[in-house]
Order: C-alpha cells, then sequence, then structure tokens
C-alpha cells in the first residue's frame, strides 16, 4: 500500500499541472549461450561430428555482460531511451568491441566498466538516461522507478539522482515480480526471445556452436525489437504507476480491494523503512527533496492572518482531476 499511495501522491499532488514522463530502469545479466538442457532435432545428416544436445559450458554461457533497460510511459520516447550494455573488458576480444562501438540505437555500450552496476558507474549510467530524455522531449519532470538494490540506493546513486534532478519512486524490496513494470512485463520474455535468436544461431552452425561475436548480434536484434520497436506504457498504470488506480492489472485490484490507496501526503520515514526492507537509513530527505521542492513551488501564497491548516489542505487534500500522464510534451526525435 505504501508504494500504490506514493505513486498517487506523486502524481495527484506533485506534478498535476506539470509536464512529466515515468521511466523504469533496471538491470538484468545477458549470456552469452542461454543453455535450456535440450536436445537437438537434426533433420540431415551433417560432414562433421554433432552433438545430440547443447552441451553449451559454464564458458561459453558466461559473459560478464549487464543490460540496463528501460521502458517509458511516452510511446514516442521508447525508441529514444538508451539501453546500455556494460561488459567486463578483459572479457571481450577487439572484435567484439568493434561491434559494440558501432551498435545501433537504442544500445550503447558503456566501456571500461566491471560488468555490473556500481556505485562507481551509477552516476554515468543516469547521467546517460537524462541526456537522451532531455534530447528527446527536453526538460521535463522525470520520474525514475527503480528497486531498492544497493547499488540503486547508496549514497553515490542518491547523489546521482539529485544531481540529475530524478523524481524517485522506490518499488518495495521482495515485490518487483508484482510491481516492477521491467520484471512483471519485459524480461522474461525478452530473455525467452533472445534465447531462440540464440537457438536459430546456433543451428546454422556446423557443429552448433555460437560463432565470434553472434551472441552480440543476438542481443542487439533482440534489443531492436523489445526497445525500440514496441512500446510500454499500458504496464505503467497496470502497476500503479499513475495518476489513479481504475487500470490496475486484476491482480493488483484483488489485493488492494477494500484499502484506501489515494496518496494525500508523502512517505514517511518509518514507511519509507518498511518499504526498503532496512533500518538505520532514513532516505526521505535525498528521495523527496525534488517532490517537496515543486510542491512548494507550486504551492499558493497563504493569505495575511489566513488559516495555515486551510492553505495545507488546499494543497494536499483532494486534488482536482490529475490531467493524463501520457501527456505529450513537444518531441525532438531524430
Amino acid at each position: 500500500m505504501i508504494f500504490l499511495r506514493w505513486a498517487s501522491w506523486l502524481y495527484r499532488v506533485v506534478l498535476r499541472d506539470r509536464d512529466y514522463v515515468t521511466i523504469n530502469l533496471d538491470e538484468s545479466p545477458v549470456e552469452r549461450c542461454i543453455a535450456r538442457r535440450r536436445g537437438w532435432a537434426l533433420q540431415e545428416e551433417r560432414g562433421a561430428r554433432c552433438p545430440l544436445h547443447e552441451g553449451i559450458s559454464t564458458r561459453e554461457s558466461r559473459s560478464h555482460v549487464t543490460l540496463v533497460s528501460c521502458i517509458t510511459s511516452l510511446p514516442e520516447l521508447q525508441p529514444a531511451l538508451p539501453q546500455m550494455l556494460i561488459a567486463r573488458d578483459r572479457g571481450l576480444n577487439r572484435r567484439e568491441k568493434d561491434m559494440l562501438r558501432a551498435a545501433l540505437r537504442p544500445m550503447e555500450w558503456l566501456p571500461e566498466q566491471g560488468g555490473w552496476v556500481t556505485a562507481a558507474n551509477i552516476d554515468l549510467v543516469l547521467g546517460r538516461l537524462r541526456a537522451r530524455v532531455t534530447e528527446a522531449v527536453g526538460p521535463v519532470e522525470l520520474v525514475l522507478a527503480l528497486d531498492c538494490a544497493t547499488q540503486h540506493i547508496g549514497v553515490a546513486a542518491l547523489r546521482s539522482l539529485v544531481r540529475h534532478k530524478f523524481i524517485v519512486l522506490l518499488v518495495p524490496a521482495g515485490l518487483t515480480w508484482l510491481l516492477q513494470p521491467l520484471d512483471t512485463h519485459v524480461f522474461a520474455s525478452f530473455k525467452r526471445r533472445l534465447h531462440f535468436l540464440q537457438a536459430a544461431v546456433r543451428a546454422d552452425a556446423l557443429v552448433g556452436a555460437m560463432p565470434p561475436g553472434g551472441w552480440l548480434r543476438c542481443i542487439e536484434l533482440a534489443v531492436h525489437e523489445y526497445f525500440a520497436s514496441r512500446t510500454w506504457a499500458a504496464v505503467f498504470p497496470a502497476n500503479g504507476l499513475a495518476a489513479d488506480h481504475a487500470d490496475l492489472r486484476p491482480r493488483l485490484r484483488a489485493l488492494v480491494r477494500g484499502h484506501d490507496v489515494t496518496g494525500r501526503e508523502p512517505p514517511t520515514a518509518a514507511a519509507m523503512e518498511r518499504l526498503v526492507g532496512r533500518t538505520g537509513r532514513d532516505l526521505t530527505g535525498p528521495l523527496l527533496r525534488r517532490p517537496l521542492k515543486l510542491l512548494a513551488e507550486g504551492r499558493p501564497a497563504r493569505p495575511a492572518g489566513g488559516d495555515a491548516a486551510a492553505a495545507a489542505e488546499e494543497v494536499l487534500g483532494e486534488p482536482p482531476p490529475a490531467r493524463h500522464p501520457l501527456r505529450r510534451p513537444r518531441l525532438l526525435l531524430r
């Protein structure tokens, strides 16, 4: 309930008169060859000796590569969002590095990294995302939905989020499978498609081995198909990232039935602790700094001698219906 009330407060109270977009960012490891422990169905005899099973070794599957994926509630912005590939440099040969440099957008390579999102490169990831959004739609408010992984709420990440003026919405720890759009609608089908492409490439090889650089080509094809050619706008209101919860998917609607999930105020420090699942850290300061600043800028001046409670109720009470969360600012897509 904390997450849904937080989202409702952001969209209905803080952002009701502003241009904004919502983005979900998350990372997922990518394997060179995804082993499914299935046998080959041979339709013809081959000159070379062909194994009857995939026989993918740990060395073949391990790539030390992470795909940082982004989806948005604004359909026209989706092709412009960067899908960043972070790879351990010493695990790549010269040909693979050349292929990564030549990759077409939205896939972008972040070189000289350790193969995972860490405190050392989180500012590079967030800065790249903010730059691409600004290029595409100009200076709009950017709501960023993140899970509670350590690299997302560490000191370096919080400083970067404040520096790049993100409005952060944290998905509760342990509930990303239920509430995070990338986990509920994208990653599983993306991995299935990637495995299909890898199997097709290996099936064309003489002995079923992945050709040099073939795994990168499969990733590029899957990224363009899932993140440049599709839109994921509908999954945001279905997961509660909207001004109201009328479009919640049936499973969530059943869980919140009988509960008031309308947000009228920001989450408290205790509520934030429960959401993150860790004690001893007050995250309300860095996470609520941007929305509270916007709320203060939009607060009407209180008349001299007026009632402070009435003025607060005017801002934090029942606001008028919010504009549609997919409100489209002027696009500059190239």
